[in-house]
């Protein structure tokens, strides 16, 4: 499965987000989350976009926000295209998606919850609509009985016999039980994963759920 990067993802993740590099070759500073919403606001105050600081006319639009950030630090991190091409390359082959919070199927729910704290990238296997559909959060210890595994799997059953969604952590325990419980029973589930995205999205028991669309695993 392939996607296709937006203007507004590649700059989000040129700017924000580590990409692969050769050993020894130099790592650009990244903009962190205070940084690049600063950045934002400024380009928004200009009538701009952060997709605006990639072409051939953006470096009037760079400058003009020199006093917010360095324009050699933001050119540096702009200027990683072949790398963000072997990213995007790596992703597509693990049927990996990636947006930014300014790409129109960006979730609503995160914008209107977390306005400009919301990720500005996120990474995600599975069918995004999911993520706009809610449901009932589920999350707790790794470290439980299978009593309490039990439990939290029926509760899952019973939130697909209502249709409502599971949402939750995907760690192992109480976060997988819900998840599993749910999925078994024909329902739908979100796992937030805090990370091994890639790990996650090719483990057996994911892939048929992935590919009926009842699962999507963001990070």
């Amino acid at each position: 499965m392939s996607f296709s990067v937006s203007v507004h993802a590649k700059a989000a993740w040129m700017l924000t987000a580590p990409l692969a590099a050769g050993k020894g070759a130099p790592r650009p500073e990244l903009l962190k989350p205070r940084e690049f919403r600063e950045l934002e606001g400024r380009l928004t105050k200009l009538g701009h976009a952060p997709a605006d600081l990639i072409g051939p006319e953006s470096e009037p639009i760079i400058d003009a926000c020199g006093d917010i950030i360095e324009p050699s630090r933001v050119e540096r991190l702009l200027a990683r295209g072949l790398q963000l091409a072997h990213a995007v390359e790596h992703w597509q082959q693990r049927s990996i998606w990636v947006m930014a919070r300014e790409d129109p199927d960006y979730p609503r729910r995160f914008l209107e919850k977390l306005g400009p704290s919301a990720p500005v990238i996120l990474y995600g296997c599975g069918d995004r609509a999911l993520l706009d559909l809610g449901g009932l959060a589920v999350v707790g210890s790794r470290h439980v009985d299978e009593e309490l595994i039990d439990y939290t799997r029926n509760l899952g059953c019973l939130a697909a016999e209502s249709g409502i969604g599971i949402v939750s952590g995907g760690a192992r325990g109480i976060d997988q039980a819900a998840m599993s419980g749910t999925l078994a029973a024909g329902g739908r589930a979100v796992g937030v994963l805090a990370d091994s995205l890639e790990r996650a999205a090719l483990r057996k028991e994911h892939r048929e759920v992935l590919r009926d669309g009842r699962l999507v695993l963001i990070s």
